[in-house]
This record gives structure tokens, sequence and C-alpha cells, in this order.
């Protein structure tokens, strides 16, 4: 096809009138169509809240845990012992048996001095 300056003033495609309002409309019309597509999930919404749920609670339980014990030191001493005893829990035996550690420390330390 020999192009030249006399066609040059012509548009070479013709472009019929309201094409670009008919595309527009066209595409407005597909796309505001009421699609009834579903998504299916993969776990049912409950199962999903439950799981949730439970994860939570997992992890408080853990944090809880963990701040809770959160002395690394451990026990060796009767003093330490001592310290961490509940005095209302103990039975009429356990008050003995403490009775009878702090005599014992008692000699052990009149026989160092």
């Amino acid at each position: 096809m020999s192009y030249s300056k006399e066609n040059s003033n012509q548009k070479p495609f013709k472009i019929p009138e309201g094409f670009f309002e008919k595309q527009r409309s066209e595409i407005l019309a597909a796309t505001s169509e009421n699609h009834s597509v579903t998504k299916q999930r993969i776990l049912p919404r409950k199962l999903s809240r439950a799981l949730a749920l439970a994860a939570s609670l997992t992890a408080i339980g853990i944090i809880a845990a963990v701040w809770t014990n959160n002395s690394t030191e451990k026990c060796i001493s009767f003093a330490c012992l001592l310290e961490y005893t509940d005095f209302n829990d103990l039975s009429h035996d356990d008050y003995e048996t403490l009775e009878l550690w702090e005599e014992e420390l008692i000699d052990d330390e009149s026989e160092l001095l």
C-alpha cells in the first residue's frame, strides 16, 4: 500500500459512530450483573472460629506459664524452702518436720561456733 501526501489528511481506519459508548455500556452491563459465584471455604466458619479461639487460649496459657514461672533459681536451702512455703496448706506433721529442721539448723550453727 502506498502512502502519499494526498492521503495524509485522511484517517487510515474509520471508527463507527457510537463505538465507545456501545463498548462502555456493554462493559458496564457485564460487570453489573449479579453472578452467583460462591467461594468455597477450606474450613467451615464455625470450625475456623473454634480453631482461632483454641490457638488464642493456648498462646495465653503459654505466656502465663512462662510469666508465673520466671524463677530460674532452685531452692536448695532450708531458708529458700521456708520462704516459698505456704503455712496455711501445711498439716500437723509438716509443722513438726519444719520444727525438726529448724532445731537441726540451730544445732549445726552452734557446733560451728
